[in-house]
């Protein structure tokens, strides 16, 4: 984990290439994460013993400044109140949470997890309300993938569906 004194012209610097982070000394918590395919900025701090993550914005979106901002706004509030609450209302907002606050941190198929469900769950009824994603359209969902030829994939996508609102019942979300 290398710290440094983050600058605008440093993170500007940075492509998309092998995972690392670099913490920036001047604001505590806060961190540029390289990926793959993105750079995002990302804020770290203890809430009653609990280290908590927070991706705040891809470095094109944000700036530098505003990054140390959010972060230092983040620790103060998390310090003051706990972390921050998640306002879920549709199915997608849960099967998102899911990801970040379990699979990825539990599971080391988190990423065949999240292909499953943003390439599956997400487009069938992803934007409806969670109250409204009854038994009989994942039922529906899993048929249309069984007839279009995949039998193990519908059977994925069953497990998934169930995890995911098994989760978030347990998370009394």
């Amino acid at each position: 984990m290398p710290s440094e004194n983050l600058t605008v012209r440093g993170v500007a610097r940075l492509k998309p290439g092998a995972r690392c982070e670099i913490w920036d000394k001047t604001e505590p918590g806060l961190f540029v994460r390289v990926g793959r395919k993105r750079i995002v900025y990302g804020v770290r701090c203890n809430v009653g013993g609990r280290r908590i993550r927070e991706t705040l914005g891809a470095t094109k979106d944000l700036t530098l400044d505003e990054a140390r901002t959010k972060a230092s706004e983040i620790r103060e509030s998390s310090q003051r109140s706990g972390p921050r609450p998640v306002e879920i209302r549709t199915f997608a907002d849960l099967a998102e949470q899911y990801l970040e606050r379990s699979a990825k941190q539990r599971k080391r198929t988190a990423h065949e997890d999240a292909r499953i469900i943003r390439n599956e769950l997400i487009p069938a009824f992803g934007f409806k309300p969670i109250e409204r994603v009854e038994k009989r359209d994942v039922l529906l969902l899993i048929e249309s993938i069984f007839m279009r030829g995949a039998p193990i994939m519908s059977n994925r996508v069953r497990s998934k569906a169930y995890t995911v609102f098994q989760w978030g019942r347990s998370m009394d979300l």
